[in-house]
């Protein structure tokens, strides 16, 4: 999800920021966390999942903006990722798990954000 959502309310009633680590997901509970791997490049990031979307074309999960340039798959559109529930999220939004889990991960710059 990009830039035209900003500021749109999430299903979980948060504001949607493409710059925040979040995802929008079928049926997971709202908040959650959940661990996103790009299969092709074994790149994983842990998510906050706020918001709903269908699940079409076979796709599991959309995410924000900075997910997929960080998972390595903005320009493209679309990969192939593998999902694993994290638990529940804490009502209210912050990004200290998504953040220290990035920090923590090898392939990780901050010139990525």
């Amino acid at each position: 999800m990009g830039r035209s959502w900003l500021g749109h309310t999430t299903a979980s009633g948060e504001m949607f920021d493409p710059d925040r680590l979040t995802g929008a997901h079928p049926s997971l509970p709202l908040p959650s966390f959940v661990y996103v791997t790009n299969r092709a490049n074994k790149r994983t990031i842990l998510i906050r999942v706020n918001d709903r979307a269908p699940a079409t074309d076979g796709r599991v999960i959309v995410v924000s903006e900075v997910a997929a340039r960080l998972l390595d798959f903005h320009n493209a559109g679309h990969a192939v990722v593998d999902l694993q529930y994290a638990g529940p999220a804490s009502p209210k939004p912050n990004t200290t798990h998504e953040a220290a889990f990035l920090t923590r991960q090898p392939w990780f710059h901050p010139d990525l954000l």
